[in-house]
């Protein structure tokens, strides 16, 4: 007679202690899966393989933050579905030879993708009850999806530059003496949010140079305020108020 009441009593103490115990977010996956793909617009360039396998990467990195930020089911298949249609709309344009419409298509893909991922990503961090090492992860993956995604920028408006036929001698998105090739553009636009500043690429149009301060205020604002304020508060916990909104470490000391 006993058993069932232990029984109860097992599953009362399970479910507390999923209450307690919220799924972690492993974003682990996510960041590698960034910086491969970061690796392969650098590598394989702005070729038909390059450009095919970046944006499936891309996909993949952006369905498997949908799932690990908990966006639900739904919401996951129409990502999946739409990417998978600018995939194979990409696909075809290359085969049939017609190589403008598929860079556009390709840049306009992947600027959509990268714009929404961070988005997702901070939706689930903004959640977490405990700033644990998923939750800075987390942060960092939204900090590398910043510069991918200005990168992405970058490269779409030179081709579209180069799609209006510059006269001879007259500069593209960058002053530069050597012709630029797809890691430039990452080289660039990871060198501007970090404020490194090398000074051996710089944009030539003043669309190109107000983006370039953008990207420069947005990574340092970022990594002194946001990844700052994560890292400071690791493994402290946040309660909520009245209105279900969480308080910040910092506000309940």
């Amino acid at each position: 007679m006993s058993e069932p009441a232990t029984s109860t009593s097992d599953g009362q103490a399970s479910v507390a202690r999923s209450i307690r115990e919220p799924r972690r977010d492993r974003y682990g996956l996510v960041c590698a899966l960034i910086l491969v793909t970061i690796l392969s617009t650098a590598v394989l360039g702005d070729g038909e393989i390059g450009l095919i396998l970046t944006l499936v990467l891309m996909t993949g990195t952006f369905v498997i933050a949908l799932r690990t930020s908990d966006a639900g089911p739904r919401a996951t298949l129409i990502a999946t579905a739409v990417s998978a249609l600018a995939i194979v709309g990409i696909c075809i344009a290359l085969l049939t030879g017609n190589q403008a419409p598929a860079r556009l298509a390709y840049g306009l893909a992947m600027i959509g993708i990268v714009s929404i991922t961070p988005v997702v990503i901070a939706r689930r961090l903004a959640k977490h009850t405990v700033v644990s090492l998923d939750t800075v992860v987390g942060a960092a993956a939204i900090y590398l999806l910043i510069g991918l995604l200005f990168a992405v920028i970058y490269s779409t408006i030179s081709f579209v530059l180069a799609r209006q036929g510059l006269p001879a001698g007259a500069p593209g998105f960058f002053v530069a003496s050597r012709p630029i090739e797809a890691s430039d553009y990452i080289y660039y636009s990871f060198t501007t949010l970090a404020t490194v500043g090398y000074g051996d690429l710089t944009a030539s149009i003043a669309l190109g140079r107000l983006l370039s301060v953008c990207e420069a205020l947005i990574g340092q604002l970022y990594l002194v305020t946001i990844v700052a304020v994560l890292v400071s508060n690791m493994g402290r916990s946040r309660q909520r108020k009245a209105d279900g909104s969480l308080i910040s470490p910092t506000e309940d000391d």
